[in-house]
C-alpha cells in the first residue's frame, strides 16, 4: 500500500470516527419525538392525522441524511404538540418511498390534510423549515 493510500484510508477511519461520535443518529435515526414511520404505518400517521406533517425520507448509509438527522430533532421539539415530525428508511419502506416519487434523499415533504403541500430535496437548514412549516402548515 502506497503511504497516500494509506493515508487516505486513517482519513476516512478518522472521518467516519468523528461522524460516529458528533450525533450520528441511532439505529432508527429518530428521537423520542420524531416518528418512525414504516409502509404499514405512513398512512395512518401522516395521511389521516389531524395534525400536519413533515416527513424526512432518508437511508442510513446517506451522509447529507446524516447531517439532516439533528436539524429535524430540533423541528420535532419546538413543533411537538403542532406538527407530527416524521422519519422514514427509503430501504425499509420502499412502497411509500416510491409512491411519492422519491428518487434523491434527503428528501422532506410537508403533508397538510393527508396532501403533500411542499418538498424538499437535499439537505434543508433550519431556518427554511421552519418558515415553510410556518407559511404550509400552521396557517
Amino acid at each position: 500500500m502506497t503511504r497516500r493510500v494509506w493515508w487516505a484510508a486513517v482519513l476516512v477511519c478518522v472521518v467516519l470516527l468523528l461522524w460516529g461520535l458528533g450525533g450520528c443518529p441511532a439505529d432508527d435515526g429518530a428521537s423520542s419525538e420524531v416518528v418512525v414511520l414504516h409502509d404499514s404505518t405512513f398512512k395512518a400517521n401522516v395521511l389521516d392525522s389531524e395534525k400536519p406533517a413533515i416527513v424526512d425520507f432518508w437511508a442510513t448509509w446517506c451522509g447529507p441524511c446524516k447531517m439532516q438527522a439533528p436539524i429535524i430533532e430540533k423541528i420535532a421539539q419546538k413543533y411537538a404538540s403542532k406538527v407530527l415530525v416524521g422519519k422514514l428508511d427509503v430501504d425499509s419502506a420502499p412502497k411509500t418511498a416510491q409512491a411519492y416519487g422519491v428518487t434523491a434523499i434527503p428528501t422532506l415533504v410537508l403533508f397538510k390534510n393527508g396532501h403533500e403541500v411542499k418538498r424538499f430535496v437535499g439537505l434543508q437548514q433550519e431556518e427554511t423549515l421552519v418558515q415553510a412549516i410556518e407559511t404550509n402548515l400552521l396557517q
